[in-house]
């Protein structure tokens, strides 16, 4: 949440709760530490679209809010993801179920093999999510897409991407991977810290599609 500015953190709460097909909103006070997993801590994430052209514009949300918790078996720890009961995929579509996926740490590193059913982490084609890594490439972002120097990023560089606006909203000072290798046309960002994930963001011909953090 401190990597948000604050402003934007009370617009987003007024705007969403207004909306009638918004998400619940959620005070979370054990969020999820990537760095730090422990059972029974959760964040919440609100599913957002919009177009590359209108990047500028406003957001549209989609009615959906996914919960990512922590759950601990047999001193396991899995990554536990399910829509909450006002959400329109609850709702609506009847995706009611629990998706775990099993994670480890390993060396400051987030480990994660089983993720294609993930909402969240389903396009990052590598296991290995590096939390404290030594060597950051500097990123910028342009229009909706992030850059390495001149070249759209994708790849298994990792990089350091000081802000990311979208819709008048910053994310500032994170790590930023993409998908490994690109695939099917998708695009796709990670953004997150040691602290937590911030941001899923996918781009499809243009379209946008994504989880920011409450």
């Amino acid at each position: 949440m401190k990597s948000f500015s604050y402003l934007w953190v009370i617009t987003t709460i007024l705007m969403v709760a207004c909306e009638h097909d918004s998400p619940e909103l959620y005070y979370t006070p054990n969020p999820v530490d990537l760095s730090l997993p422990a059972d029974g801590q959760a964040s919440h994430y609100i599913r957002y679209t919009t177009t590359c052209e209108d990047l500028t514009g406003e957001l549209e949300y989609r009615g959906d809010t996914l919960t990512l918790a922590i759950s601990e078996r047999n001193d396991s720890l899995f990554f536990q993801e399910y829509y909450t009961q006002l959400s329109t995929a609850y709702t609506e579509d009847k995706i009611q179920d629990t998706i775990m996926h099993h994670f480890e740490i390993v060396e400051n590193d987030l480990l994660i093999r089983d993720r294609l059913m993930s909402q969240l982490f389903y396009f990052y084609g590598n296991d290995t999510i590096h939390l404290t890594p030594s060597g950051r490439s500097v990123m910028r972002q342009k229009g909706c897409r992030v850059f390495l120097k001149d070249v759209v990023f994708v790849g298994d560089e990792i990089g350091q991407l000081d802000h990311f606006l979208m819709a008048g909203k910053s994310i500032h000072h994170q790590t930023v991977v993409s998908c490994v290798p690109d695939f099917f046309a998708l695009e796709g960002y990670l953004l997150y810290s040691p602290n937590g994930l911030q941001l899923s963001h996918t781009i499809i011909n243009d379209r946008i599609t994504g989880w920011i953090k409450l």
